[in-house]
């Protein structure tokens, strides 16, 4: 199913750089946008105004590349081409200082990490150079708590997990390398899209799902083959595996931005062909395409609260669009049933082998009465309003 002209609505198109939008993301207040301007500007959600210290200059006669908020919406990073990272009280605009290496070799993306491993929030921050170096710094601290060098080019993209336990980077050789915590490459797919990756991004929705040991995330890039792959990652105690769901083709050229929404059921893309597509994560059906900018579309995020698509473009214009989707099946609905079950069974497993066990019926096998070892479970869709994250 895919959306209609009218399930889209053009909120607002804001003209506040004189050049190209090169990046764009959002909190749950408010959102931001960078430029080769040499701009960071910084809007409030609540009525689409700039907040009253923006613009920023973070990197004086130098251009940000990419910036970020935390998972708070406390702090405000921009990475830039004169290899420093800018970090900013979001809500002041007070500088809190400035992440930087000797080699400064220009930054091309950052994103804050999620959580620490206890679950506890955390400033660090993923920055990927064009030298290929990829740094994890704490925030706090100003001091760089490990680099690694990916394996080819220059690195084009980065993401982090929302548990903060896997880091993904893209690099302009088309590789995507998974990386955990002390910078260890897990794995790597090499050559996923030809000419290279220009974006990557994990789904909010924290898993998949999971099986006994095993929690499965999403993942997406995109390149400038065109193409946007959807990829399960499954993490065990064994390693981490990369598996293709979904390539998903309807631009017709190069793809240079994705994001998730909240909720991990739909996925925003822009590209060179002056389009904006959202996709539904769970078919990989095309859901809509917005085509109202006049040059390229090389921005764009997912606002939380109010659930805005806002994109940007080298059209020079940020635009703001409200939508009411279809009935879209929830991964945390249909798949968290799966982790339930599948827990179920697990602990109905080891229960029979140590005792004589009367099984309840719904996990037996129709067929042959035994204990099911691989269920299938039918998604039952939601019935959201677009889409909500709300429980009501």
């Amino acid at each position: 199913m895919t959306l209609s002209p009218d399930k889209i609505h053009l909120v607002a198109s804001l003209e506040v750089h004189s050049d190209e939008v090169s990046n764009l993301t959002a909190c749950h207040w408010g959102f931001a946008s960078c430029s080769p301007d040499k701009t960071l500007r910084v809007f409030r959600l609540s009525d689409l105004r700039e907040v009253a210290y923006s613009p920023l200059y973070p990197h004086g006669s130098y251009a940000p590349r990419s910036c970020c908020f935390d998972a708070s919406g406390a702090v405000l990073a921009s990475t830039g081409m004169d290899g420093r990272t800018a970090l900013y009280d979001a809500h002041s605009g007070i500088s809190l200082g400035v992440l930087e290496r000797e080699s400064l070799a220009g930054g091309r993306a950052c994103a804050f990490v999620p959580k620490n491993e206890d679950g506890s929030a955390t400033l660090q921050l993923i920055v990927g150079a064009v030298d290929g170096t990829l740094m994890l710094w704490d925030s706090l601290t100003r001091k760089c708590l490990g680099e690694r060098k990916v394996r080819d080019g220059s690195v084009t993209a980065v993401a982090c997990t929302h548990d903060g336990n896997i880091f993904a980077s893209g690099s302009s050789e088309g590789n995507l390398e998974l990386w955990d915590r002390d910078l260890h490459c897990l794995h790597m797919e090499r050559r996923c899209h030809d000419l290279g990756i220009l974006g990557c991004c994990f789904s909010p929705d924290n898993s998949l799902y999971g099986e006994c040991d095993v929690t499965r995330y999403l993942l997406a890039s995109c390149g400038q083959d065109k193409r946007v792959v959807l990829w399960t990652m499954a993490a065990a105690t064994s390693g981490i595996s990369l598996k293709r769901r979904f390539s998903l083709e309807g631009h017709t050229s190069s793809v240079v931005t994705c994001s998730f929404s909240p909720c991990g059921n739909l996925l925003a893309t822009g590209s060179l062909d002056k389009l904006a597509i959202m996709w539904n994560t769970v078919t990989g059906e095309k859901m809509l395409t917005i085509t109202e900018h006049k040059r390229y579309v090389t921005a764009c995020c997912f606002a939380p609260s109010p659930t805005y698509l806002i994109t940007g473009s080298m059209d020079k214009t940020v635009k703001l669009w409200s939508f009411v989707g279809p009935e879209v099946p929830k991964y945390s609905e249909s798949l968290g049933l799966r982790n339930t079950l599948y827990r179920k069974l697990d602990n109905l497993h080891r229960a029979e082998a140590a005792t004589q066990l009367d099984i309840p019926e719904e996990f037996l096998c129709p067929i042959s009465q035994e204990l099911m070892k691989n269920p299938v479970v039918i998604a039952v869709p939601s019935h959201p309003s677009g889409d909500s994250c709300s429980d009501d």
